[in-house]
């Protein structure tokens, strides 16, 4: 608290009392650790592990629209409760649906709940962050070393709170976005490949399928598209 007093500035508001610089300092080092990219790093793979709760809550237009009848009922009020990691991408695509269009609100939720004490991203922080008390230290030491610890625990909470669990909800939607879209990629790739392949299509045909024949007009002349084995022939005009 001494060396807190030295900044104290009653001309600058956020420095206006010992109190505004204690906070603008924990501030200051939470911003500080959450902009370092191995912190973050290292918390994104503690995210994943964890066991998130993804929920969705109906808004009014939600609860009238989406009946049982309508095609994306389950993600109504949806519970999962197994690993994001684990959550299959085309559901996430109806989630993330119903939401753009404003039916459904969706929630991620730690398995601690509100519950802080029971945070293990936070104990996990703690432990690495606070200063260790040795027995044979002075005691006026152990004092000062107290008072750093409560002061980097309060930077810890404003780290988590303020700035980190936000950055890793966006973080958990953007790749579960990124994910999904590939997922759409790979589908669409695979049915063209299926449709492509199908009949009236045979490689084996060496004269040639006919695709599409297009009348202009009753009495007018008649275009037929026709594939072969090495390509696709558009169009042949015949008059019938």
């Amino acid at each position: 608290e001494m060396s807190v007093k030295e900044f104290v500035d009653e001309s600058v508001p956020f420095l206006a009392t010992t109190l505004k610089v204690m906070y603008s300092l924990v501030q200051l080092m939470a911003r500080d650790i959450y902009y370092n990219p191995i912190v973050r790093k290292h918390l994104r793979k503690e995210y994943l592990d964890l066991n998130i709760r993804l929920t969705t809550v109906p808004t009014e237009r939600g609860k009238k629209e989406l009946d049982m009848y309508h095609p994306h009922f389950f993600v109504k009020r949806a519970r999962i409760d197994r690993p994001l990691k684990e959550l299959r991408d085309d559901t996430w695509l109806v989630i993330l649906d119903e939401e753009k269009k404003g039916r459904v609100e969706v929630r991620f939720e730690f398995p601690w709940g509100k519950d802080s004490n029971g945070d293990i991203i936070r104990q996990k922080i703690i432990r690495l962050y606070l200063a260790s008390l040795r027995k044979d230290l002075p005691e006026a030491e152990v004092a000062l070393m107290n008072q750093w610890n409560i002061l980097r625990s309060e930077v810890v909470k404003a780290l988590l709170e303020n700035y980190m669990y936000k950055y890793l909800e966006n973080w958990m939607r953007s790749e579960l976005t990124t994910r999904a879209e590939r997922f759409v990629l790979r589908e669409a790739g695979r049915r063209f490949k299926s449709m492509v392949n199908m009949q009236p299509f045979k490689k084996d045909d060496k004269k040639g399928k006919v695709l599409a024949v297009m009348p202009e007009s009753a009495r007018g002349p008649t275009a037929f598209a026709t594939v072969s084995y090495t390509h696709l022939t558009l169009p042949t005009i015949y008059s019938v």
